[in-house]
């Protein structure tokens, strides 16, 4: 344990900051196997832990399947669903570990494999045909994030669990797979969008540890949107300049399908871009005009950067289908490179330019020589919380933190729901926009995840008596000493005695269920904003299951935020206001609909 801390992994000073101001630490060898970077060390230790806690693990991830894959799988195809989604006996294999401290942070990164074997029972249906999954194979580095280490119980405020990257996944089919309508690479796409946005950045799971330890109020108490929220380091700018090499002077032309006649899309190439969870997609060219390179000199493609010690860019070339329903293009060739190398070249060559090899996916006997090469040009702008010299000279990014929304009506339990921001202009309407996933609402979620202690906005007195009217609601008969043990570090067993006698001096219970249904969301929106003082801000509450708005809050102008000293607000309820959405109403709002919302300005380049 005490090699974890080594001097190292710290972060070098002078270097940049790659995680809440922290510092960077160089990758080394990220093209030797991960199980002999030397960066790594054994964890056999942790092996044992995670084989006994593996039941519960695969349970929720098997959830996750049915959850999360199977509505996309039908959203594309009606009627394809799992038949069976048993992940086997064996645990995720840990090849090894490393750690890097940043502030008041402290990062493990665990090299992970999952290779489950014959063990594994998954399989798809298609009406009567079977198709069932085999040689599943998964592997990435997995972050977990100690957030805020402080010197009391629980010596850890909070961890975040996600990927960096995005892990690479493998299978097989057996059975009648060929004869399903739907390619297995689709399905692997598929799978790597529901496990995208759920672990993959700016995507995390997230435990709020002084939360469980009921240490409310402890003076440095971690904040929830501080967890799921952390706000991003850069802005990478990049432009595939061109994609040239032997794989596209040895492409085949290919004639045009039927299908593609039809839909107006010829055969053509494209290069899609890759950073954590974002990707970006340049516009196709005819594949009969690739032999001797392709270029794409006007497109500028935007990604935040979460950890630029940690995240990679990825670099493929696909060939486009035209000849299936459900689309499924053809990998030609990939690349990657970490976001580290790629800003350090950047920032060292004039014009800023960066090589990239690229390997192709179809090689025979395992031959990883390179097939072509890609030339990334661009440039890394640093996020800061400072205000600029000038913001009608300068560009900023809007931190949306979605924390949860209370008070939704009785029929909403059960329902998913999702927030959506968009940039307002005078000048040019309406701006760019973003959205959370879907979430389902559900009786008391707020409460029960923060442990009885939803209202961020009062005291702790105005919290517990809240939490104990409901209790009593609830038809729970607690003494004083009850109380003070449930409410333990809200209020004294003599506070809760008081609570108690006044609210029993409230007479009969109320039992309206109005302000039950709750949805707990913990996502944060990045929107660029350009100048903050022209442009406004609208946030919209959407019911995904009924395709119509709950309510609106909106903002005229952004210009408060940059008059505050750290560009932002604090955590704040705003009632949604349904009369204003311009869109189909729906049953799941009531006149106490709240959301609470954080809204923050990083300043690109300061």
């Amino acid at each position: 344990m005490a090699a974890w801390m080594h001097n190292a992994y710290l972060p070098p000073a002078g270097q940049f900051p790659v995680w809440g101001g922290g510092g960077a630490t160089p990758r080394r060898a990220l093209t030797r196997p991960p199980d002999r970077a030397p960066s790594f060390e054994r964890m056999e230790w942790f092996e044992s832990l995670l084989t006994a806690l593996w039941p519960g693990i695969r349970g929720s991830f098997e959830q996750e399947l049915r959850g999360t894959l199977e509505p996309k799988l039908q959203s594309k195809l009606p009627g394809l669903r799992f038949g069976s989604a048993y992940l086997g006996d064996s645990p995720p294999e840990l090849r090894g570990a490393r750690t890097r401290a940043a502030g008041d942070e402290v990062l493990l990164v665990f090299d992970l494999g999952f290779h489950p074997g014959s063990s594994i029972d998954i399989s798809l249906v298609f009406g009567p045909l079977h198709a069932a999954i085999c040689d599943l194979s998964v592997h990435g580095q997995l972050c977990v994030s100690l957030v805020r280490v402080v010197p009391r119980k629980p010596i850890v405020c909070g961890i975040r669990i996600y990927f960096a990257n995005m892990p690479s996944i493998s299978f097989n089919f057996a059975g009648l797979a060929k004869a399903l309508p739907i390619p297995p690479q689709k399905i692997k796409d598929f799978l790597q969008e529901a496990i995208a946005s759920k672990m993959v950045l700016p995507h995390s799971i997230c435990m709020h540890l002084d939360s469980m330890a009921r240490c409310f109020t402890e003076p440095d108490f971690l904040e929830y949107h501080a967890l799921h929220s952390a706000p991003p380091a850069a802005v990478l700018r990049l432009r595939v300049a061109s994609v040239a090499g032997r794989l596209l002077e040895e492409l085949e032309p290919e004639g045009p399908s039927c299908l593609g006649v039809l839909q107006g899309r010829p055969p053509s190439v494209y290069a899609l871009l890759r950073v954590g969870g974002q990707q970006r997609r340049t516009e196709p060219v005819l594949r009969e005009r690739a032999g001797k390179g392709v270029t794409w000199p006007g497109e500028l493609h935007d990604f935040i950067i979460d950890s630029l010690a940690e995240q990679d860019v990825h670099i493929e070339l696909y060939s486009e289908d035209t000849a299936r329903l459900v689309q499924c293009d053809e990998l030609l060739a990939k690349a990657r490179i970490s976001a580290e190398e790629v800003a350090g070249r950047l920032s060292g060559s004039r014009p800023p330019l960066v090589r990239v090899g690229m390997v192709g996916v179809h090689r025979s006997g395992g031959d990883r020589s390179e097939s072509c090469s890609a030339m990334l040009t661009g440039s890394l702008q640093p996020l800061s919380a400072r205000p600029p010299d000038s913001w009608a000279r300068s560009e900023a990014l809007l931190l949306l933190s979605v924390d949860c929304v209370v008070g939704l009506a009785p029929a909403s339990d059960g329902r998913k729901f999702a927030v959506r921001a968009r940039i307002l202009s005078e000048a040019r309407g309406l701006g760019p926009e973003a959205a959370t996933s879907a979430h389902e609402a559900g009786h008391d979620q707020v409460t029960e995840a923060r442990v009885l202690h939803t209202a961020m906005e009062e005291g702790p007195l105005d919290a517990a008596r809240d939490r104990l009217r409901l209790l009593r609601d609830r038809g729970a008969r607690l003494s004083a000493e009850d109380a003070g043990f449930v409410l333990a570090g809200l209020v004294t067993t003599e506070q809760a005695r008081a609570l108690l006698e006044e609210i029993g001096r409230e007479g009969t219970p109320r039992h309206d269920p109005v302000g039950c249904v709750e949805v707990l969301f913990g996502d944060q929106l990045r929107l660029p904003v350009g100048d903050p003082r022209a442009h406004g801000l609208r946030v919209e509450l959407s019911d995904e299951d009924r395709g119509a708005s709950v309510g609106v809050v909106e903002w005229s102008s952004l210009a408060f935020l940059t008059q505050s000293r750290k560009l932002e607000d604090s955590l704040q309820a705003y009632v949604l206001d349904p009369s204003v959405s311009g869109r189909r109403g729906t049953d799941a709002g009531t006149s106490a609909t709240k959301i609470f919302l954080k809204r923050s300005l990083r300043v690109l380049g300061v």
